[in-house]
């Protein structure tokens, strides 16, 4: 995995190249992954002790535990579970009143998901598929 810095934010990749002669092909063959995401606000109370140096400022894994049982739970209700191998890690993203937590999820075995996975061609702008 590559690590790359956009706006003082570390995000971690791998990069994908293909010969241009030949069109990128997704059969959709494959795991279904769902990606969800979830947005808390900061409670102004524990922001203004935070800012008063009364209490320190949690960390972004502080964040992530203090709001796991919900996520979990939450995802059960839609039939998903979150990967937790270290190759999906979770992405928290903090903001001045609220923070995302961003997860990989999967689908429970025996479990119908609502939504439909997309191919690469379906994400991608059409200039890299091959036109007629």
């Amino acid at each position: 995995m590559n690590e790359v810095s956009i706006d003082n934010k570390k995000w971690y990749g791998n990069e994908v190249q293909v010969d241009s002669g030949t069109p990128l092909r997704d059969d959709g063959t494959g795991y279904i992954y769902v990606i969800r995401q979830f947005e808390f606000a900061i409670n102004p109370e524990t922001q203004r002790k935070i800012k008063d140096k009364k209490l320190p400022p949690p960390s972004k894994q502080d964040l992530f535990n203090s709001n796991w049982h919900q996520i979990r739970t939450t995802l059960w209700g839609d039939g998903l579970l979150a990967i937790e191998e270290s190759e999906y890690p979770p992405r928290i993203v903090v903001g001045k009143k609220k923070y995302k937590i961003i997860l990989v999820c999967k689908p429970r075995l025996g479990t119908m998901v609502a939504e439909r996975p997309n191919t690469l061609q379906e994400l991608t702008p059409s200039s890299f598929t091959k036109k007629k």
